[in-house]
Order: C-alpha cells, then structure tokens, then sequence
C-alpha cells in the first residue's frame, strides 16, 4: 500500500482508482438498469476503423510524398488524420468507450508501478513521476490496442448500426474546417440514421465552386476516402 501512495507513483495510482470508479459506476448502473457505456458512446463520433487511412492526395504545391493527412496539414485544410489513425491503431470504437478506457487506465497504471518496483530494487529509489510516466506509456498504448482488438472479437458491436461510406451519397454534411475547393479537400460533419456523426473530406463536384466552413453540401460521389459534394440549394437538386 506505501508503494501506491507516493507522490512518484500518483499518475498510476489514480488511473487505477479511475479504473475502480468505472467498474464501480458499470455495476451501479446494471443494478439500476441503466448502460453508462451506451450513454457514453452516445455522445462521440462514430470513428470508421477500416477507413481512417487517408490515401495519397494530389494538391497542388505540397510535396507528392506526403500522405493525404499530411498534404492537408500543410495546407491548412485539416488536422484530424494522424488523431484519427491513432484512435484507429488503438482500436478505439471496437469495444465501448469505458470498457477501452478501462483497458488503457489498467494498463498503464500497472505498467508503471512495475516499472518503479523494478526501479526501487535495483537502483534504490524511485523514478520521478514525469520522467515515469513516458515508458509506462508507451507500454500501455500497444498493450490497449491489442487488448481492444481481442475484446472487439468476443464483445461484437451491434451490427445493425454498422455504417457503409457508400451509405453517405445522398447525405446532407456540413463543411466544419478549411474550403473545399478543386484539389483542396475540407472536412465535413456528416450524421447517418443511426445519429453517429462522421467526419469526411470533401471536394466540390464541380471544379469551379468552393463551400466554405459552416456551408451545408450534399454528397453526391466519392474515389478512395474523398468525397464529393455539391450545394444543399443547389440547382442540381432540382435536376
């Protein structure tokens, strides 16, 4: 127990007394005959695992090495790629979000307070809880991830609610960064009819028009993981 409550060992303690508090919570809420998890994940994004990889884009004056997520970056249209690979990586969304923030709060708690017995046994004291904290990390993340893929497998979300992109044509989204523009892609915000909110990026069909952040486009197309989206009041509705 003194090995928990020193001031070295604080960040991993706590994330092990939040794990015991969502355990706590879960069990509170089968009792009640309430669903904490479903409530939570209610309210995020549905992140499309199999789609987060952003293929190569082709914008003029950014280096053709870079990748779709990069090319955006460096022209300013969007920044969410390399967060979303990362949840994609960590298989955040194949299991719900407090059963995967369970995994990662164990995991590196754990991770950590053996770190610093280890360290306490061969070198006699304990590491700074900074300079611990960074390894215990990064032994959690891959850990989180495969514990999240297993669990995926035996804990199938509800298959009804899955989503095929192809499912978005026809769909009304909404330009949230950056102006869609021919050879520019900007992200959209996109609810499908289970109300899971997607992020796309979008380009005009047409090559001469532009929609700027907040204008609503309905999408019409897509090559790869580009989309692309023409005027809510367009014209071409009509057509």
């Amino acid at each position: 127990m003194e090995h928990l409550f020193i001031a070295e060992n604080l960040p991993f303690s706590v994330a092990l007394a939040l794990t015991c508090l969502i355990a706590a919570v879960e069990g509170i809420g089968l009792i009640l005959g309430l669903a904490p998890s479903e409530f939570v994940d209610s309210l995020l994004p549905n992140f499309d695992g199999p789609d987060l990889d952003v293929p190569d884009v082709d914008i003029p004056g950014v280096d053709a090495g870079l990748s779709g997520a990069d090319n955006l970056d460096a022209s300013g249209v969007a920044s969410g790629g390399f967060f979303t690979k990362l949840l994609g990586w960590l298989n955040f969304g194949k299991v719900p979000a407090l059963i995967w923030l369970v995994l990662f709060l164990s995991s590196f708690g754990l991770a950590g307070l053996v770190l610093q017995a280890v360290i306490k046994s061969f070198l006699g004291f304990y590491l700074p809880s900074a300079l611990a904290t960074a390894p215990a990390l990064v032994f959690s993340l891959p850990v989180t991830s495969q514990l999240g893929k297993g669990l995926g497998k035996i804990l199938p979300r509800d298959e009804s609610e899955a989503v095929s992109r192809e499912t978005f044509v026809g769909r009304i989204a909404t330009i949230i960064r950056g102006t869609a523009a021919k050879g520019a892609p900007a992200e959209a915000k996109l609810t499908d009819q289970f109300n899971h909110t997607h992020y796309l990026l979008v380009v005009p069909d047409d090559d001469t028009e532009s929609f700027p952040a907040g204008e609503d486009v309905v999408i019409v197309g897509r090559q790869a993981n580009i989309f692309q989206a023409i005027r809510f009041k367009s014209d071409a509705l009509s057509d």
